[in-house]
């Protein structure tokens, strides 16, 4: 396969959603989703996090965000051009080309672990 620039060493599609994401050495879609996973909650706040995930990266590039409701997806389209901005500055990379919001699953987040149980009191 002749190396257009759309594929890698091992001749894998590059699937690029923030402009240069795929030219790190080994970074796979699945690697740039981990790494969007893993400054979300940065990039857009806790709050936000709570309720969306960045979940795959769309053959053109667009980031899809799964957000847990309605109210979540309209939210977040209001205010896309913020969240690619953020994302840019998390990523030190060129915004996504482009960003969706759609009602769907989201990671299971564990809650912090409970304390040890307190030891019996002497009788």
């Amino acid at each position: 396969m002749a190396d257009d620039g759309r594929t890698d060493a091992r001749g894998l599609r590059r699937i690029d959603p923030t402009g240069a994401l795929s030219e790190l050495p080994g970074v796979s879609a699945a690697g740039a989703v981990l790494i969007l996973g893993r400054v979300w909650p940065d990039a857009v706040g806790e709050g936000v996090a709570a309720h969306t995930w960045p979940a795959r990266i769309a053959r053109d590039g667009t980031v899809v965000v799964h957000c847990s409701s309605s109210t979540w997806v309209s939210e977040l389209e209001l205010m896309a051009g913020t969240v690619a901005r953020r994302l840019q500055e998390a990523l030190g990379e060129p915004e996504p080309r482009a960003l969706r919001f759609r009602l769907g699953p989201m990671p299971h987040r564990t809650a912090s672990p409970a304390p040890a149980p307190r030891p019996p009191a002497p009788d």
